[in-house]
């Protein structure tokens, strides 16, 4: 598909996962940039240097280096140094399908007023991650907790009008280590902006159980990061949550003590406002 439409890959990208990064290209496009952001905290091996040399040798890469630690600084960086029509959030650990860009370029045309477009993510071997809706549809504030970051393309001249940013307290490498594309969403929508889902799989991702661990620690998270995104009706989605998944962990932990973890976070972080 030719167009004027400009789509910038930001890719996000920690210590020696910037050898991995490499394997997300694909061929060269016009109308498709990269922009790596890599975190750094300490001496790079030197297949880690010798694959950012390599980076900086391509025409269509755009190389950061950062000293800060966190998922969703990179994210806000990468953004902040966007300059195409569209901005796709991406980690080192993933694979674009082959019709990607321009199922992406496509509903951006034929939707310009998303602010952001949300698809489906698949195992390498074809098979989706999870249950998805048939049909296009607008996201709501509970829908959002089903996106995972690698799913979103932000309209980014919208988005950044919006005023609309990642939440540094959540995500990898923040206080709360999951969370921060719910309550990016969950900042869009509050702001009147459209969040939309398309049937369409964009991305491929090696199964695994990230964030399906269920024990205390993971608990407090999750209350922590319901606080942080819906306020005080996190005080329900706690229960409700505790209930929905007493079958997933009750091998591992009691009902009661998920509850009071779960409420620990909650209360952590809930403002004065929210009580």
């Amino acid at each position: 598909m030719k167009s004027n439409t400009q789509i910038d890959v930001v890719i996000s990208t920690l210590n020696e996962g910037v050898e991995r990064v490499h394997n997300i290209f694909r061929g060269h496009r016009d109308d498709v940039r990269y922009l790596i952001v890599h975190q750094v905290d300490g001496e790079l091996s030197s297949d880690s240097q010798l694959a950012v040399e390599k980076l900086k040798l391509r025409g269509d890469v755009n190389y950061f280096s950062m000293l800060d630690r966190g998922l969703s600084r990179s994210r806000n960086f990468g953004i902040e140094k966007s300059k195409g029509d569209l901005c796709w959030l991406l980690d080192d650990d993933v694979g674009i399908d082959e019709e990607a860009f321009d199922l992406i370029i496509a509903t951006f045309l034929g939707a310009p007023l998303v602010i952001a477009y949300t698809y489906m993510m698949a195992t390498p071997d074809g098979r989706v991650f999870k249950k998805y809706a048939k049909t296009s549809r607008p996201h709501n504030i509970f829908s959002i907790n089903k996106v995972s970051s690698v799913e979103v393309v932000l309209n980014r001249r919208l988005f950044q009008k919006l005023g609309c940013n990642f939440d540094e307290r959540l995500g990898l490498g923040a206080d709360i280590p999951l969370g921060e594309e719910n309550a990016l969403m969950k900042s869009i929508i509050a702001k009147k902006g459209r969040v939309v889902f398309y049937p369409n799989v964009i991305v491929h991702h090696p199964e695994e159980t990230t964030g399906r661990d269920f024990n205390s620690s993971m608990a407090f998270n999750k209350g922590a990061q319901f606080s942080i995104v819906y306020g005080k009706v996190a005080l329900l989605l706690c229960l409700l949550f505790s209930i929905k998944k007493w079958k997933m962990y009750r091998s591992k932990i009691s009902f009661l003590t998920f509850s009071f973890y779960i409420y620990k976070g909650c209360f952590k972080y809930l403002t004065q406002e929210d009580v």
